[in-house]
């Protein structure tokens, strides 16, 4: 179906699941409410598709600093 789509990449259920809680938390969803869709137990599962805890911008260590 990728090629039928001309996605060159091969797509796995896992990374629609991946790209699905990536976009939600990108998109502002709280981290327990996507690892509720996604059936996490421990939310530090789901907090590996939370690219934002990079930005040290939005770090709790950041914003007591200000």
């Amino acid at each position: 179906r990728c090629k039928k789509a001309g996605i060159a990449k091969n797509i796995t259920p896992h990374s629609l699941r991946h790209s699905s809680a990536t976009f939600a938390l990108d998109a502002g969803s709280s981290v327990r409410k996507v690892a509720d869709f996604l059936g996490h137990a421990d939310v530090r599962t789901t907090m590996r598709y939370d690219r934002q805890r990079q930005n040290l911008d939005d770090s709790a260590a950041h914003a007591i600093t200000l």
